[in-house]
């Protein structure tokens, strides 16, 4: 079961009340989970970590999907022996594995990343090209919903 933390509030309760020969075969992926569930199910939680974007890049947001991928093309084509034989060959696959290098980039305010997003319009277009050189060229932290937000006023502003 993929889950995202929130979706792991919402149904932990029930989850947790599954009989246990249903617990038993349950492995749950997703990423800080434990918080989020009932700590009858933190054994079921695959022993995921920031290791897998390694193999699989991607976001946060589909980190539990990524997870699940993983686990279902190199744990689950083999004949299950328990989740503890599982998590062991997950944990395996990425103790080789180094955590990626965390990028900090300084975050401006509205006002300075709209000033820098105008400068851009003039020689650039596409707000998807234009988040990744806001965060590789200019060297910005902007997450992506808010950067969208913020293109939108841009480019209405330069339309008008």
């Amino acid at each position: 079961m993929a889950l995202s933390r929130p979706y792991a509030e919402m149904v932990g309760a029930s989850l947790a009340d599954a009989p246990s020969k249903m617990l038993e075969r349950l492995r749950i992926f997703g990423t800080s989970l434990e918080a989020a569930l009932p700590a009858n199910l933190h054994a079921a939680i695959a022993p995921y970590d920031e290791r897998l974007n390694a193999i699989f890049p991607g976001t946060r947001t589909d980190f539990a999907q990524r997870a699940m991928l993983h686990f279902a093309r190199s744990v689950a084509i083999k004949p299950s022996k328990g989740r503890e034989d599982d998590f062991a060959a997950v944990r395996s696959s990425l103790k080789t594995l180094k955590l990626p290098r965390l990028v900090q980039r300084p975050r401006l305010t509205d006002e300075e990343i709209l000033a820098v997003i105008k400068r851009r319009l003039r020689m650039q277009s596409g707000a998807a090209r234009m988040l990744a050189a806001l965060r590789h060229e200019e060297g910005v932290a902007c997450e992506q919903s808010r950067f969208g937000r913020l293109y939108r006023i841009a480019a209405a502003k330069k339309g008008m």
